[in-house]
């Protein structure tokens, strides 16, 4: 039990049978029994509280609510957590991937008369079966079997007796291993194995498996199992849960007397504490004629509910009652070939739909502008199979053929690729709130009499595009329905975007423009931006379209919404209004711009048909300007370069490369004692006052734009690399000081001029694009007086400090200096913030010359700077340390 998410990683996709969505009962460590609700099917389950939330074991084996989802794992939460006090959404469950299934497809087409299929019977060493062999034949094959019909009664009636299964019944075999070992909780392959013994076993009792390729492929077609007890599908799952899949997934497919044996289906000998029933069976059996599951398969929404074979509907019409599964859908029966539907193409009055359970008689009309969309009407009634159905009348089926490809068409909601129109509006299905109700058929329990393009549910194009078609005057009387359909006219209009762009934080504009040969009343659209990068900020209309009123507005969820009225849009092809947008980005970036629900009436209040084509917003970069601003000074001093930035958009990130050329200058902190040890400079520290400024001043000096933001500075290659960074409280525009660097001018420095420039520049924007556009332009510093080596006072050489050699250096280095007369001189050694980290000199010196060694065995590499100060005097000079 503990291993309720179980990952099985292969390359086979599984059909399944949907969970029971009846009350089951989890017993708990302490004996106590808590009743929840199986939510799935077999390759994504989980339990459900009444209240819909998720249930999962902890380490201790106890059930308690699910507080997480990480990966594909649901996360218990601990004893006593009550999700709804948290904030835990509903039906919380993971989303995990389906394997394929690649096995052949029988095509029933080419079968003539009796479609033979075998049922074979399997039980455990430790589980007996309970039912005979001669049950499942009668359960199979007997007409009006248990007072409700058998399989094959089921198949004759859902194919208006075009399709007439033969199920040969042989077993009970016995598995190798016990119960438990072929459980869902141990993963599918130990299943495939189960059904690969019933097969070895068939064969060995002389089974002749090639009766069984109806059509003749080398494949035998539809080979179903029953394993004795229940399934998983009612809540224990150290059961096989029913699944439609292939022995190939374990590389057990197998040829026996000359045809394959591969795809299978796997069913319960127990359901309900009885015999099981034909719904189960039925849905596999549907699995393996190739149709595809119609719940929504990911469990977030109902798919069509009850109201199909294919989806809940194998647990009966009102989903208690598998003994009367559902019919298939209109379009399941379509791919069958068992019905062909009616095209309506004109305008049709007092239709008479008969019952489908009965005749096979259903109408479809495809949408006009969208060729993979249409709509199936059907007649329900309370007969047949369908006997236990919600309320009885007319089905409208939306299909959309582009999601009819794949093993999951219904779990994308709302945008199904089998949807029922449910009549009363409510959208249940899409929510998951229930698989149907009496709401849902038309008339049905809301007395809707009518669906067009201005209805709840409305017959428009999953993609928003009206249709004009219009089912109205529905009638049900007694078990006939009778119907009304309009086409609507065939005059269409199209819309179209053209290319707009504008530049970053800036306005823009885009055209929309309407190709149409008569004139037009009314006119509205929705407009969707992706990414929503735009806020629309005016409509400006043209010469065709200048005598109608506008408004417009910016949607909750980022759509801009537009509405001409009250006058006339001319025939013509062209631009009928500007659209202005604020565009909400720092960066360059391209916008997909669609349009929905594009709406038009002609000058007789009639509505059009609008086709619609997107368009192409470009929001333009906008250089965003670095300069170096005006300094100077003399070598050996200290002076600060400041960095102006001219931008136009909000940053939360700025970073970029400072380089001097000739590489005079150096980043410089003015050295202070760390009492404290912390590695920055605190109040009440003694310091330099190089600058003579009266503050202890470091590297650098932020500018009040980016005043407390965090910054990070460090030298490398004879350049200065600077970052910071606020994403809460982004930079605004504007133009002005972003930070001063403090330079050391190098006591070498030559008269003149030093080239500066900025390189390397990275911008975010505030909402993370980091497409900003970074210009770094080149400045000027100016040494005004030159000095001598090894001296900064200009005066005397006498008084001087040479590099250090070697350098760089790794872990000794040499540094000599010379002083003119006696006095108490210091040699120190700073890192860039300007800690002290090595005192190599302090004393009273004698007129000379002197050598001192450091060996920097105990500090990280980096840059860092040694000063002699002696008096008045003082020369600083860099040093590098690598490692």
């Amino acid at each position: 039990m503990r291993k309720l998410i179980t990952i099985l990683l292969t390359v086979q996709l599984l059909w399944s049978v949907s969970a029971v969505q009846q009350p089951v009962k989890l017993v708990q460590p302490n004996g106590e029994e808590i009743v929840v609700i199986l939510k799935g099917d077999e390759w994504n389950n989980w339990f459900e509280s009444a209240e819909g939330y998720t249930l999962v074991q902890n380490e201790r084996e106890e059930w308690v609510y699910a507080a997480a989802i990480q990966g594909d794992r649901l996360i218990p939460g601990n004893a006593g957590f009550e999700p709804e006090s948290e904030s835990i959404p509903k039906h919380l469950h993971a989303q995990l991937p389906r394997p394929e299934d690649n096995s052949p497809i029988p095509q029933i087409s080419l079968t003539q008369d009796e479609y033979k299929l075998p049922l074979l019977l399997i039980e455990y060493p430790d589980h007996n079966a309970q039912y005979s062999e001669q049950n499942f034949n009668d359960l199979m094959n007997s007409t009006g079997w248990n007072g409700t019909g058998s399989f094959r009664d089921f198949y004759e009636e859902i194919s208006y007796d075009q399709f007439h299964p033969d199920a040969t019944v042989d077993g009970w075999y016995m598995a190798e291993n016990n119960h438990d070992y072929y459980g869902y909780n141990q993963g599918f392959t130990y299943a495939v194995e189960l059904v690969r013994k019933a097969v070895d076993e068939a064969e060995a009792a002389g089974m002749d498996f090639s009766q069984f390729d109806n059509d003749g492929d080398g494949w035998v077609d539809a080979l179903n199992i029953v394993h004795a007890g229940p399934g998983a599908e009612e809540g224990d799952q150290s059961n096989i849960w029913s699944h439609k899949w292939s022995l190939s997934a374990a590389d057990l497919a197998v040829q026996y007397d000359g045809v394959w044996i591969d795809s299978y289906t796997i069913n319960p000998e127990i359901q309900y504490n009885t015999q099981v029933y034909i719904g189960v069976i039925a849905h596999e059996f549907g699995h393996a004629l190739g149709l595809p599951d119609l719940y929504d398969t990911d469990g977030s929404s109902a798919g069509i509910g009850n109201w199909g074979l294919m989806s809940g509907g194998s647990w009966g019409t009102d989903g208690g009652s598998p003994w009367y599964p559902a019919h298939m859908c209109p379009w399941g029966k379509t791919q069958m070939g068992w019905l062909t539907p009616v095209l309506l193409e004109n305008d049709t009055t007092a239709i008479e739909l008969l019952p489908v359970e009965t005749y096979p008689v259903v109408y479809q009309i495809n949408h006009p502008t969208d060729d993979s969309e249409y709509f199936m009407l059907e007649n329900r009634q309370k007969r047949g199979f369908d006997v236990n159905m919600f309320r009885e009348g007319l089905l409208i089926w939306h299909m959309d053929d582009e999601k009819l490809t794949g093993w999951g068409p219904n779990s994308d909601e709302p945008h199904y690729g089998v949807g029922l129109e449910q009549a009363d509006g409510q959208y249940h299905l899409e929510l998951g709130f229930g698989r149907g109700d009496a709401g849902d058929p038309y008339p049905g329990s809301t007395g809707n009499h009518t669906f067009d393009d201005d209805s709840v549910p409305n017959s428009h194009s999953y993609y928003f595009v009206p249709s004009l078609i219009s089912v109205n005057n529905i009638v049900l009387d007694d078990t006939m329905v009778y119907v009304d359909v309009a086409m609507g006219t065939d005059v269409i209009v199209n819309s179209e975007l053209t290319y707009g762009s504008g530049p970053a934080w800036d306005t823009g504009t885009m055209s929309v423009a309407l190709a149409n040969d008569f004139d037009i009343g009314q006119f509205s659209c929705i407009l969707h931006d992706s990414p929503d990068r735009l806020i629309i900020t005016g409509v400006n209309l043209n010469d065709r379209s200048s005598d109608m009123s506008v408004t417009f507005e910016e949607s909750e969820e980022g759509n801009a919404h537009v509405e001409l009225t009250g006058g006339t849009i001319s025939a013509g092809m062209g631009s009928i209004f500007e659209i202005e947008f604020f565009c909400y980005s720092g960066a360059e970036i391209l916008v997909e711009i669609q349009t929905s629900d594009a709406d038009a009436f002609n000058s007789s209040g009639e509505e059009v048909i609008v086709t619609t084509e997107d368009g192409i917003f470009q929001i333009q970069s906008v250089p965003q300007v670095l300069s170096p601003g005006e300094a100077s000074g003399a070598a050996g001093e200290v002076m600060a370069v400041p960095v102006e930035f001219a931008s136009s958009v909000p940053l939360g990130f700025v970073g970029f490369r400072f380089s001097d050329d000739p590489d005079f200058l150096s980043l410089y902190a003015e050295p202070y004692s760390d009492d404290n040890g912390n590695g920055q400079w605190d109040e009440g520290e003694s310091f330099e006052d190089t600058n003579g400024n009266g503050a202890w001043t470091g590297e650098v000096t932020l500018g009040e734009r980016i005043n407390g933001w965090e910054y990070d500075v460090y030298e490398a290659n004879n350049s200065v690399l600077f970052t910071t960074v606020n994403w809460p409280n982004p930079l605004d525009p504007d133009t002005s000081l972003l930070v001063e660097f403090n330079m050391l001018i190098s006591p070498d420095a030559e008269t003149g001029d030093v080239a500066l420039a900025i390189s390397n520049i990275l911008m975010i924007d505030f909402l993370g694009n980091p497409g900003v556009e970074g210009v770094g332009s080149d400045g000027v510093f100016t040494v005004t007086t030159g000095g001598s080596v090894g001296d900064n006072s200009n005066l005397t050489t006498a008084f001087s400090l040479h590099q250090n050699y070697p350098n760089p250096f790794n872990p000794n280095t040499t540094i000599r200096f010379e002083v003119e007369t006696h006095r108490h001189a210091t040699l120190h050694i700073y890192d860039i913030t300007g800690r002290v980290v090595k005192t190599l000199v302090d004393e009273q010196l004698q007129p000379g010359e002197y050598e001192v060694m450091w060996d920097a065995a105990n500090v990280a590499s980096g840059v860092y700077f040694y000063r002699l100060h002696a008096g008045d005097r003082q020369i600083t000079r860099k040093l590098v340390l690598l490692k």
